[in-house]
């Protein structure tokens, strides 16, 4: 962008169009492995079903999917509108911010994954939901100073990193390995409303003045899931 003078308006389509190519690459290589194509597909196709009434009527599934959403809704909030939390100093702090961010958040897939296998898993999802919820609503502590703004993005970044990978093994625990991909397709849609935070916090911040009040609202969903999601995760049908 800067030796060309594009703009990231003109550099995103050119962007998607090689991830669009090397996607649809890499996808035409893949094949059922022998051990499953071996099988007889109606078996499969039987065990594998997942009827998408059946799925919404299952309070698990409901529960999962309502915090799987206040964890996506949180991490979308803070990423979207990191730059604009913490001006003090200049635009390079926001910069450094984002870059945290996205470092804690590979981070955090790794490191909540290990935990998720260590420990109880719903204490794992509790946890995530919980440290996420405690970060925002003390955001008003943190964000007062350039030291706490980079431990918030640390933070916010590690804890969102974690939702990817606790919520697709809950899924496995809970469904079981052959159903787990047509679930987790279910559960992932979540995505679609918690991207409505990042303008919500944006529209509450014009109201406002400060994304406090933002932050606030979606600790309190994070903290309500923490008492909807149950003490163990039972086999489901």
């Amino acid at each position: 962008m800067a030796h060309m003078g594009k703009t990231p308006f003109q550099v995103f389509p050119l962007l998607g169009m090689v991830f669009l190519v090397l996607i649809c690459l890499a996808g035409s290589a893949m094949k059922v492995p022998e051990s499953v194509s071996s099988q007889a597909s109606g078996e499969i196709g039987k065990e594998n079903g997942v009827s998408v009434s059946r799925m919404i009527s299952q309070p698990m599934f409901r529960i999962l999917y309502f915090a799987m959403f206040s964890g996506l809704a949180a991490g979308f909030a803070v990423n979207a509108n990191l730059k604009e939390l913490y001006t003090g100093s200049g635009v390079h702090v926001g910069v450094l911010a984002v870059f945290l961010f996205a470092l804690a958040n590979a981070l955090g897939r790794v490191c909540w994954g290990a935990l998720f296998d260590r420990i109880s898993p719903a204490t794992a999802v509790k946890a995530n939901l919980l440290c996420q919820a405690l970060l925002l609503l003390l955001g008003s502590f943190f964000l007062s100073s350039k030291t706490g703004f980079y431990i918030f993005a640390l933070g916010t970044g590690f804890n969102y990193g974690g939702i990817l990978v606790l919520y697709a093994s809950s899924t496995a625990l809970c469904w079981g390995d052959k159903r787990m991909g047509a679930i987790y397709g279910l559960l992932f849609s979540a995505n679609i409303p918690a991207a409505v935070a990042p303008m919500a916090a944006g529209w509450i911040f014009e109201l406002g003045g400060s994304f406090y009040a933002a932050f606030a609202t979606t600790g309190a969903l994070l903290v309500l899931s923490i008492f909807l999601v149950p003490g163990s995760f039972m086999a489901q049908k």
